[in-house]
């Protein structure tokens, strides 16, 4: 055998070992990132963002001026921030590491949409009872005048 024989046989391993690698590594399944201790939970975050959606919807009602609506935002999320028991900090640490999944963060937002329509439907359910609690009182007195 040639050396020029042996090179074409060590270039054709060389190819093979290259091809299995290639294979091997496309056949693994994506890798999970492992959420840190310090980062909330997903079901956590979810929570939040969907106060801080509706803190950032009340924004500016009953107050006028750019200053006053930051403020009053600021307020809110800072006691959205307690009532959950997270820092500024530990919820913009979170929210960066979610940042860096995009299909994570918009399936955080799609939590936060159907708990948003949960939300409303309720709403929409208890304002539905009050009114036909007040219809049935507006028909109770006018049964009950002479």
């Amino acid at each position: 055998m040639t050396t020029s024989g042996v090179s074409g046989y060590a270039s054709i391993v060389n190819l093979g070992g290259l091809l299995c690698l290639l294979l091997l590594f496309s056949c693994q399944s994506e890798q999970v990132r492992q959420r840190p201790n310090n980062i909330l939970s997903p079901d956590s975050m979810v929570l939040v963002l969907t106060d801080m959606t509706l803190a950032e919807a009340m924004k500016g009602l009953g107050q006028s001026g750019e200053i006053a609506k930051i403020e009053q935002t600021e307020s809110f999320y800072l006691g959205i921030w307690e009532e959950y028991g997270i820092s500024r900090n530990q919820f913009e640490s979170s929210y960066s590491w979610y940042q860096e999944d995009l299909e994570g963060l918009a399936g955080l937002y799609e939590g936060v949409s159907k708990r948003i329509k949960i939300l409303e439907d309720k709403a929409n359910a208890e304002s539905k009872r009050e009114k036909d609690r007040l219809k049935n009182l507006e028909r109770e007195d006018s049964t009950a005048a002479p």
